[in-house]
């Protein structure tokens, strides 16, 4: 501290002192000589601090920064962010190759970029790459928006990358739940025998499903609208538009019946019902158009007509019943024959068998027991009027249990595993479910990879549609997959993707499928990638 110009100040200084020598060399006195460095000093104490500064920041910030040095690229530093997504620790990772310490991303194309960028001092920057990497003690997959940036020195040679990157796991699976629900929402629409519609408070829809089509034929609109005002009778129009603006101003439930011409000219009668709903981008109505127009003759006198189709129906269902009986009974003729040959071989050759032959045994008498009574539950279903049949809670790990008892052949022979636990019980005919269970595995457990084990996993969860809730079990598998096109036509009867030769079936099991789901008032979808597996959503109504 000095005083300077009465004011106490601190200042840096260098000293130098030396001593002052008479010939003899006699000390007489000391030579002092100082210079002031206060301002060096204080500049290389705000380097100092800057530095610190950007070290902290490089640190603590959660974006994840590593810098590589050299051809090898070697890891100079990193910070937290960054050790996080790569599951690494700094001692593990410091002074080494980056493709040593994180090998698993060599064969996913991350070392071409970054020979690309070090070679060539072209920045590359990913928005959104898919990246599978060990950590937490698995393999995990993430997704990460990262650039590789080449680091030069003072002639402007590159020396090294900066990578930069910031993992977007949750913001991609969260779009991918929303882009799931609104293809799931569409194929709920297109599925639905009514015509489907969102509109704006102006009466516009912004979304109809595809029935307005094959319905009324109404086409899109220039501005991006759908209508179909133009096909309403006209003497149906100024009281549907009255309708549609009350329920506008007063925010209610929108219900008209009108008239709508066809494709063919002709005009059927529609029940129209909406409701508001308050969106993100304001309200939104909601609503569905229903043909009734059967049901609006039957008012208007034609009780003839229905009844010729009711009786025609009901002949047609004794025919089925008929049928379903016969069927049955041809079913259970040689099942008999089965069991009965198999109580003689267990009578008298029990001792000779030995203990495998026996459990080989056991196990075809336990298949024919339950292949019995699977003839006797589809045979009661057919036999009986929907309306008299009461379902039951069915505990859905239960009938998991008895399908893979009744595949573990088959499980054995495919080298398979099949993973489930804590599935829901749900309200169903318990015959009808084991059949689409059973249908679903055997079709992953056919479409299996040869000489590749096939992992079919089972999860379930409960969603909610419009108010409606739902259990959704998704199958999974890694087979061979299919091309997604073909993921709505799998469901027709007959339809076969794969050569008979090669796999059998009758190309029935997916359609008695979508049957029993919807039988019980519910929805299946499929998703397919060739070669890597199929994905299969039931819902059922909770």
């Amino acid at each position: 501290m000095l005083e300077v110009n009465g004011k106490l100040q601190t200042g840096y200084f260098n000293y130098t002192y030396k001593a002052l020598r008479r010939p003899n060399g006699e000390i007489y006195g000391i030579h002092h000589m100082s210079v002031d460095v206060t301002e060096q000093v204080l500049y290389k104490l705000k380097l100092v601090e800057s530095e610190a500064a950007v070290r902290r920041l490089f640190e603590q910030t959660p974006v994840g920064i590593g810098i590589l040095k050299g051809e090898s690229l070697i890891i100079e530093n990193v910070n937290a962010a960054m050790l996080s997504y790569a599951g690494r620790k700094y001692e593990e990772v410091i002074n080494q190759p980056l493709f040593n310490v994180i090998p698993e991303i060599e064969g996913q194309g991350i070392k071409e970029i970054a020979e690309h960028v070090y070679n060539s001092g072209i920045p590359y920057t990913s928005p959104e790459a898919r990246i599978k990497l060990f950590r937490n003690g698995k393999m995990e997959t993430i997704y990460l928006h990262f650039a590789f940036q080449p680091r030069r020195d003072e002639y402007g040679n590159i020396t090294g990358l900066m990578v930069i990157a910031n993992e977007i796991t949750a913001l991609v699976n969260a779009r991918k739940r929303v882009e799931k629900n609104e293809q799931l929402f569409k194929n709920l629409a297109n599925s639905m025998p009514q015509v489907v519609w969102i509109a704006e408070i102006d009466g516009t829809a912004s979304y109809y499903n595809n029935r307005v089509r094959e319905f009324s034929g109404a086409q899109r609109l220039e501005d991006g609208g759908w209508t179909w005002e133009w096909r309403v009778h006209p003497e149906d129009m100024k009281a549907s538009t009255e309708a549609w603006n009350y329920a506008v101003k007063n925010l209610t439930a929108y219900q008209q019946e009108h008239r709508v011409m066809m494709t063919n000219g002709a005009y059927r009668w529609h029940l129209s019902r909406a409701y508001p709903f308050q969106s993100d981008e304001g309200i939104k109505w909601y609503g569905t158009s229903t043909d009734v127009h059967d049901q609006k003759v039957l008012e208007m006198g034609l009780e003839n007509l229905v009844r010729d189709r009711t009786m025609a129906l009901e002949r047609s269902n004794d025919d089925l019943e008929q049928f379903a009986h016969v069927a049955s009974h041809d079913l259970k003729e040689p099942l008999r024959k089965i069991k009965t040959f198999a109580y003689k071989l267990k009578d008298e050759l029990q001792s000779t068998l030995g203990e495998d032959g026996n459990a080989y045994l056991n196990k075809i008498l336990h298949s024919t027991d339950r292949m019995y009574a699977m003839i006797n539950g589809v045979l009661h279903y057919s036999s009986i009027r929907a309306i008299d049949h009461i379902p039951h809670t069915v505990d859905l790990n239960s009938v998991i249990k008895n399908i893979l008892q009744d595949l573990e052949i088959l499980i054995q022979e495919k080298k398979a595993s099949i993973n489930f636990q804590q599935l829901p019980a749900v309200k169903g005919i318990s015959a009808l479910l084991y059949q689409l269970f059973y249908n679903l595995i055997n079709n992953s457990l056919k479409f299996s990879k040869e000489n590749i084990p096939n992992v079919i996993d089972i999860r379930s969860s409960e969603i909610d549609l419009k108010g409606l809730q739902y259990v959704e079990i998704i199958i999974t598998d890694t087979g061979i997959g299919f091309d997604e096109s073909y993921a709505e036509k799998i469901f027709a009867t007959f339809v076969r993707l794969h050569p008979k030769d090669k796999y059998e079936g009758t190309g029935l099991g997916l359609a008695l499928c979508k049957k029993i789901v919807e039988r019980h008032g519910g929805f299946i979808f499929a998703q397919g990638d060739k070669n890597i597996g199929a994905e299969f959503t039931v819902l059922l109504p909770k």
